[in-house]
């Protein structure tokens, strides 16, 4: 499996709320950023999602994928569609995705316009 199977394979399970597989995905101690919600862990990220009741989709899928010495990074850019309590929004975002050598996700940097969000009422 390569980095796009595998981004493929992250994106499929956060659509279906499959968080146990969507964690068997990240590396030990892999680290989650978002420019709206700062740090965190996989599992962190996790139990937000849950508490908020969280549903999310991607289209618009734009990927670039090159080599590191350490693995793979791939950058990808969507829509997200988000739904929370009945509301929904489609927000653009950008994510850095690092992998190690089994294909494992090691980071992720994710950029989104927070101002999107506000359509939420959050």
């Amino acid at each position: 499996m390569d980095a796009t199977d595998q981004m493929d394979q992250l994106n499929a399970a956060a659509e279906a709320q499959n968080w146990d597989d969507w964690l068997a995905m990240f590396a030990p101690n892999a680290t989650l950023w978002q420019n709206f919600a700062g740090s965190s862990t996989p599992e962190g990220a996790v139990a937000r999602f849950k508490a908020m009741g969280i549903g999310v989709s991607y289209t618009n899928i734009r990927r670039v994928v090159t080599a590191t010495a350490t693995g793979t990074a791939l950058i990808e850019e969507h829509d997200t569609g988000i739904t929370i309590g009945g509301k929904s929004v489609t927000v653009p975002m950008c994510l850095v995705v690092h992998f190690d050598v089994n294909c494992l996700v090691t980071s992720v940097a994710e950029y989104a316009d927070s101002k999107a969000f506000d359509q939420l009422g959050r």
